[in-house]
């Protein structure tokens, strides 16, 4: 099951080079970040500041196609335009979220400040909603930033005696 990364609110489409937690390699092991960790933690923290998001966190339901809405972070614009906790998340400016790739896509164009559409189901029906996005909150980017270091680069800090 596929998380929304970031409460990047949008998608799980961050597109970072890293890894999504939970992406496994082929043997089943934890994909590995491809970035060292000081690169990535720089390559992160550009990526937060130029992206704008909606400010909701949730899982992907397979079923459904989308994330359905587990919360919202404070100042969530998803939250202000009338979005609800259980609400899924299907499609960004008309673009299924299930189509990862262009999802990706769009999600590295979207800025604070900028507008969007979001779609929603909510008990069977579509809902689209029109937000303009906000800057990701620096509480917000330190979490991410700090469970993917710990989940992808923990060790290579320790193997070096960090």
């Amino acid at each position: 099951m596929r998380r929304t990364s970031m409460i990047l609110g949008l998608c799980a489409a961050l597109a970072f080079s890293a890894p999504s937690a939970g992406d496994k390699e082929e043997g089943g092991s934890p994909k590995k970040c491809n970035e060292t960790m000081e690169s990535c933690l720089q390559s992160m923290v550009d990526r937060f500041k130029r992206t704008g998001l909606i400010g909701l966190d949730g899982e992907w339901d397979e079923a459904l196609g989308g994330y359905k809405i587990e919360r919202f972070i404070e100042g969530s614009v998803g939250a202000s335009a009338g979005m609800q906790i259980g609400d899924v998340l299907i499609k960004v400016n008309g673009i299924p979220l299930s189509d990862e790739k262009r999802a990706k896509a769009d999600a590295e164009n979207r800025r604070p400040g900028s507008e969007a559409t979001a779609t929603v189901l909510r008990e069977g029906r579509e809902i689209t909603f029109h937000v303009k996005l906000i800057a990701v909150p620096a509480d917000v980017m330190a979490e991410e930033i700090g469970r993917h270091m710990i989940e992808y680069h923990a060790p290579e800090s320790a193997a070096r005696g960090q």
